[in-house]
């Protein structure tokens, strides 16, 4: 198991550091050199933190999971509509 964390986070990190030879990033000349990609511990830093929590929220929204409701409700949530 641990074998395919591992390969998962170097096929992350490749994929980051690919990232530089797209257009967008070329045009404003990014570089992301690969020994600057590092893996961390979200929960061990704030900003971090911060940023799973806003781009949770973010997956939320654009794959429309607000508007998902449980098998058999009328609605989603606890409030009944009015």
């Amino acid at each position: 198991m641990i074998e395919g964390a591992q390969a998962r986070v170097r096929e992350q990190m490749g994929y980051l550091a690919g990232l530089e030879h797209g257009p967008a990033f070329r045009r404003a000349k990014v570089l992301i050199p690969r020994d600057q990609i590092a893996e961390v511990r979200s929960h061990d830093h704030v900003v971090m933190q911060f940023l799973d929590v806003v781009l949770g929220a973010m997956q939320f929204r654009l794959n429309d999971r607000h508007k998902r409701k449980p098998e058999g409700a009328a609605h989603r949530g606890k409030m009944e509509p009015q």
